[in-house]
């Protein structure tokens, strides 16, 4: 009775054990407690993941300078899914990209502008697909910080779309590695 009002006021991990297969409700909490976990999980995801492009929409209803846009646009998406490095490119044409904003890069040693299929933004607007790298090494993309660089663990490059031609490639680094969400947040 105490394991279920404990599940019950959405603390799941309170100790269930059952007295064996033939314990008929001590499985049935059993069950009940994986499942409430699962869903409060998935609620949560679903929950933070529609805060962020409700928030992100706010953010850049109505502005037409481009360069305020990208800058906005990376620095939230930044901040928001804990990344310490970020790349707003544009697409003119549909066969290059042109770097207009950065986060924590030095962009004197970064391509103002990348042809698709060169590097992975290149690659991401070549594809049409998020591209994802974790657990990277040998990577020239680093943190720039005032006592000097790091390198990302993981990086995501993801096409942005308007009106079903590519518009832009979101380029983002983490020292940490990227959960599930944060890809769904990105779709």
């Amino acid at each position: 009775a105490n394991a279920a009002a404990a599940i019950g006021g959405g603390n799941f991990d309170v100790d269930v054990t059952p007295r064996g297969e033939e314990d008929i409700l001590g499985n049935a909490v059993l069950q009940m407690k994986d499942n409430l976990k699962r869903f409060s999980v998935e609620s949560d995801e679903k929950n933070w993941v529609q805060t962020g492009v409700g928030k992100l929409n706010d953010l850049i209803i109505g502005e037409k300078n481009l360069e305020l846009l990208a800058s906005k646009v990376i620095g939230f998406i930044a901040e928001y899914t804990n990344s310490q490095v970020g790349a707003f490119y544009f697409s003119p044409d549909q066969q290059r990209l042109q770097l207009i904003s950065s986060i924590a890069l030095d962009r004197s040693k970064m391509k103002k502008e990348i042809r698709f299929g060169e590097t992975l933004a290149g690659q991401a607007a070549y594809t049409g697909k998020e591209i994802f790298l974790e657990n990277v090494s040998g990577v020239e993309m680093v943190v720039d910080y005032s006592g000097g660089t790091l390198k990302p663990d993981a990086i995501i490059a993801c096409p942005v779309f308007y009106v079903k031609l590519l518009k832009a490639v979101i380029e983002i680094g983490s020292l940490n590695n990227y959960s599930p969400v944060v890809h769904r947040f990105l779709k």
